[in-house]
């Protein structure tokens, strides 16, 4: 091969491996965000009246401050139309995933000095990073029986919860639970009905649990499992009740669990009407399906 050969395939190589290995380019969405492609194919985008399925990783000054994997389902967003992009303020995350088809992935920015008073936690930050993938796209019909579904299961298992707490109740005030029913030096009183594995949550952890809220009559208050995803919050932080913070402490990943929970470790004499009068004692089936 003549020296003249060597030097064309090089440059013709290195021209190549340049433009494989070049960052994504920077563009602007229609009011202006700015935003590059990470990954970007040549599928369909979705379109007005159609949901965007998504996962996305919020940032702020390079710090994680929400990530929706393993949030419990993907959030989703209808897509607007004409008439509403025209009247409503702009969104970085729905003007990017018009942008985008199934399996690419973008980074969009949302300046905070465009809100005017910048919201708590974040009055020194610039701008809020949004990294997105698409997942899916689906059609309102196709949404909306997917939920009467989610809708019609969630409500077996909120029946069989019902009638599994309900005869629990019946035990506890006749006494009848014997050496299941375990008690703190606070009060708490708890069955533990399976055993998780591994350790229990410490301090400042985060965890992830399904639950069944009742008053000591049976009727039932709240629960996550309409929802379709389980609550978290950090342990002993103060952000849900006593009863609870000192609860979940017991048990580890995979436990389920009753929590009898005095007012005084509940919502004390005020209670939280409309739901709860004062001074109710209340009842949690409780599922801890994750720590972190």
């Amino acid at each position: 091969m003549n020296s003249n050969l060597r030097i064309f395939l090089l440059l013709a190589t290195l021209g190549w491996m340049s433009s494989c290995t070049s960052g994504p380019k920077e563009a602007k969405t229609p009011s202006g965000f700015r935003y590059f492609h990470h990954v970007k194919t040549e599928g369909a985008k979705p379109q007005a009246g159609e949901y965007a399925i998504f996962q996305v990783t919020m940032l702020a000054e390079d710090s994680v401050v929400f990530e929706s994997r393993g949030q419990g389902p993907a959030p989703k967003v209808i897509m607007p139309g004409a008439e509403q992009l025209a009247t409503g303020n702009p969104s970085p995350v729905t003007e990017a995933l018009a942008l985008m088809s199934v399996g690419d992935s973008l980074s969009v920015y949302y300046p905070l000095d465009s809100m005017g008073r910048r919201p708590p936690g974040f009055e020194n930050v610039n701008e809020i990073q949004y990294n997105l993938v698409l997942t899916e796209i689906k059609t309102k019909d196709e949404v909306d029986a997917e939920a009467e579904a989610l809708r019609q299961s969630a409500q077996v298992r909120i029946d069989e919860i019902s009638a599994s707490v309900n005869e629990l109740i019946d035990k506890y005030k006749n006494g009848q639970l014997g050496d299941q029913l375990k008690t703190t030096s606070t009060g708490l009183s708890y069955v533990i009905l399976e055993e998780g594995s591994g350790p229990n949550p410490e301090q400042g952890q985060t965890v992830f649990a399904n639950y069944y809220g009742a008053l000591l009559d049976g009727t039932s208050f709240d629960n996550s499992y309409a929802r379709g995803r389980p609550l978290s919050f950090p342990l002993g932080s103060g952000q849900v009740i006593q009863g609870w913070d000192e609860g979940f402490a017991l048990l580890n990943k995979g436990s389920k669990a009753v929590f009898f929970v005095p007012s005084e470790l509940g919502y004390g004499a005020s209670g939280f009407p409309p739901e709860i009068p004062g001074n109710a004692e209340l009842v949690f089936y409780v599922e801890l399906e994750d720590i972190r």
